[in-house]
């Protein structure tokens, strides 16, 4: 019985080329588009999901128009927008300010000088709000004082080598 389909459905493409070719390419683009669409929408889910509260983190975006089209778009907002937040929606139960510090800046460390290109300020409230993993140190008095620093793992060996890297430098 499957036999017969298969020489009927054989028969029918070999006669049928030209058509039987365009409706296998639809199918083609077609799964292909619908895979790719699903990686996408499955990574804009994942973003920071690591977080433990990544439910409740929202980040602000400010745009910019001019005659009813956006011009400027970015993820910053004005220094007091996160505590006036805070005074007028009782909802909203935590602020972090974070931003990069265009241009970098020169990290000394002893005799030891480099520049950082990715170096970003952040409140004291940042390891209330995010999860990150970290190897030495106190989540809950990191970046309670100022001129205080957090650095990955591997500034960390850049600068420090084999020491302690939860001394204070300069920034």
């Amino acid at each position: 019985m499957s036999k017969n389909y298969l020489l009927t459905s054989f028969r029918n493409i070999s006669t049928r080329a030209g058509f039987s070719f365009l409706n296998v390419m639809g199918l083609s683009i077609g799964l292909a588009a619908s895979l790719l669409i699903l990686q996408y929408v499955k990574d804009e889910l994942s973003y920071d999901d690591f977080h433990v509260n990544a439910g409740n983190i929202y980040r602000i975006q400010y745009d910019y128009y001019r005659d009813g089209e956006r011009v400027f778009e970015c993820a910053t907002a004005f220094n007091n927008v996160g505590t006036n937040l805070i005074k007028d929606y009782a909802d909203i139960e935590n602020v972090c300010r974070l931003y990069l510090r265009y241009g970098g800046g020169v990290v000394r460390y002893g005799e030891i000088s480099m520049k950082e290109n990715n170096i970003f300020n952040a409140d004291q409230s940042f390891f209330e709000m995010f999860s990150h993993p970290r190897l030495t140190g106190d989540r809950n008095t990191a970046l309670k004082e100022p001129n205080t620093t957090v650095v990955e793992e591997e500034t960390a060996k850049k600068f420090f080598g084999n020491e302690n890297p939860t001394l204070n430098f300069k920034l």
